[in-house]
């Protein structure tokens, strides 16, 4: 996948332990209690189902760079307490890098047409609400190159102690399905529309994720891997059955001239 950037406001963090005298929205943490841990694993399951993803119209481009703006000033919020309390912080750096990106080329997506689909709850399927997006490009050729996948921060998971301000907002997170949910639907979509295969280009440790979505390496490409889900790789992805040998037609022969 390409890496994408944005820029936002960063906020001020206090090494203090307690809420009550730090302006810091986290408080350090070594492990995530079981408690924390079940209550992740109880949220994605009970949201993994109310996930849907439809395609923006041209007109909903401008309020999504306001959500991608905000998504970063999360995410770059995420990424400096990280820091602070050394903990794990790849997975916000990427955040912040691909919202900068998406920042950076919305009114190319916009000038060009380039699709872009976003995932929410059903009840919640609008840009404000959104909890993850994709943009894709598609070419003559029959393939798809899928240009950004990004999620809402709160969906990362962290091993940060959170204020109760960010826990509160978290609750509205869906967890982290929403990037298998949206290449789901992209799959399904090149499958309907007789679409060979997806191409993305991820940071090394997006590499996993996508082939648990049945991707396959390629090879590198500069500093990223270069990874492509085809059409056997769809079919296990989304569920749908491969044809069968009687539905697939047979290829005319052409005779030589004499």
């Amino acid at each position: 996948m390409f890496s994408l950037s944005v820029s936002s406001s960063s906020t001020s963090s206090s090494t203090s332990g307690s809420s009550s005298s730090t302006n810091s929205d986290y408080i350090p943490l070594g492990t995530p209690t079981m408690q924390i841990e079940q209550e992740i694993k109880e949220k994605e399951g009970s949201n993994a189902k109310k996930l849907e993803v439809r395609q923006l119209f041209s007109e909903e481009y401008q309020g999504l760079e306001a959500i991608v703006k905000l998504w970063k000033k999360y995410a770059l919020e995420y990424y400096l307490n990280c820091t602070l309390f050394q903990q794990p912080v790849e997975r916000f750096s990427n955040s912040v890098s691909i919202l900068s990106t998406v920042l950076t080329d919305i009114q190319t997506f916009l000038k060009e047409e380039h699709p872009i689909y976003i995932c929410s709850r059903d009840d919640q399927i609008n840009v404000e609400k959104a909890q993850g997006f994709a943009v894709i490009k598609t070419f003559k050729d029959k393939t798809m190159l899928l240009e950004a996948l990004a999620t809402h921060p709160d969906n990362i998971p962290t091993t940060l102690e959170l204020h109760e301000k960010i826990q509160a907002r978290r609750k509205e997170a869906v967890g982290k399905e929403v990037g298998r949910t949206l290449i789901t639907h992209l799959a399904k979509k090149c499958l309907e529309e007789g679409i060979t295969s997806i191409e993305v280009a991820a940071p090394a440790n997006a590499v996993d994720f996508y082939k648990k979505c049945h991707f396959k390496i390629v090879g590198p490409v500069d500093l990223l891997t270069e990874l492509v889900l085809d059409q056997k790789g769809m079919h296990a992805l989304t569920g749908i059955p491969l044809p069968s040998a009687s539905q697939v037609k047979p290829v005319k022969k052409v005779e030589p001239s004499k």
